[in-house]
């Protein structure tokens, strides 16, 4: 029965979920309702089947922390970017960088949370390429920073929330529609392609779930969504789940133990603040300038 409980999410999590609605007032009162018993209903985590797979939710964890330590209430003018974020991790289970979206600071459309987490990676360390890396991503991986995945031969990528309208595009370099005749009928797969996969955390469950029911009350835009009250606790209780994880398997125990590390140095952003470019400091002790990485800004 103990060990049952081991890599659970803890309750905390569905009940920060539905406190969430209780901040969207009359205006939302449908959506409330309908999601309310949506997140209410999401199951609680299994138990890990195997130790990678307990990393994984580990490394998605400290993905979806990063986001919620510098938190967006908007989209828009005054904002950093959009609450999106993730983290780059070895072949050895180190987590090395981190980046968030930092569209609107850097009023520049491609600084998506993915692009910043390896181009100011691969800058800070001159690595060529990022073969054997993994990606954790809070959101599914749009073309253009799937497509950079593929050129820069990352291993694998993990994302925290499906998008239903950008989304799949790792996938469609994957595709092989060749039965349909020559181009422009049908093309081979892409030369470079990678596994592109769901998180096995509840959170997965929930935040699709909460987000559905906010298109079927009338809403649009999942980035608007993402800087929803209820997004927010959902994130927070993913943080608060990386603060109290539990363990299952005694060799990952360090590599928790290092993730957390590595989250409790990343910089708050002052309160009133816009934090677009801040350093990082580079695992291979590079003597990196302030780089464009974010603390508070970055997918």
């Amino acid at each position: 029965m103990e060990k049952l409980k081991k890599g659970l999410v803890p309750r905390l999590f569905i009940a920060f979920a539905v406190s969430a609605f209780v901040a969207l007032g009359s205006a939302g009162a449908v959506f409330a309702g309908t999601v309310e018993t949506a997140v209410a209903a999401a199951p609680v985590q299994a138990t890990a089947a195997s130790a990678a797979e307990e990393r994984d939710q580990i490394f998605m964890l400290v993905a979806l922390a990063v986001v919620n330590k510098d938190w967006q209430t908007t989209n828009g003018a005054g904002s950093r970017g959009y609450n999106i974020g993730s983290v780059l991790v070895d072949a050895n289970n180190n987590v090395l960088w981190w980046a968030r979206n930092c569209v609107n600071c850097n009023s520049n459309g491609t600084q998506h949370g993915e692009v910043r987490l390896m181009t100011q990676y691969q800058q800070a360390t001159r690595n060529f390429s990022l073969k054997g890396y993994t990606i954790y991503t809070s959101l599914e991986p749009c073309a253009m920073c799937g497509g950079m995945m593929c050129m820069q031969s990352v291993a694998r990528t993990v994302f925290a929330q499906k998008d239903p309208d950008f989304g799949d595009g790792i996938q469609r370099l994957a595709l092989d529609s060749t039965k349909l005749g020559p181009p422009p009928a049908g093309y081979s797969p892409y030369p470079r392609t990678l596994p592109s996969v769901p998180s096995t955390l509840a959170f997965y469950g929930a935040i699709n779930d909460a987000y559905t029911q906010w298109r079927n009350a009338g809403n649009t835009g999942l980035t608007k969504f993402l800087a929803t009250p209820i997004a927010q606790k959902l994130y927070a209780a993913a943080t608060n789940q990386l603060m109290t994880y539990q363990v299952q398997f005694p060799e990952n125990q360090q590599v928790y133990v290092n993730a957390l590390t590595f989250y409790r140095k990343i910089p708050t952003c002052p309160t009133g603040k816009i934090c677009c470019d801040v350093p990082q400091t580079s695992p291979k002790k590079v003597k990196a300038k302030a780089q464009e990485i974010p603390a508070t800004s970055s997918k």
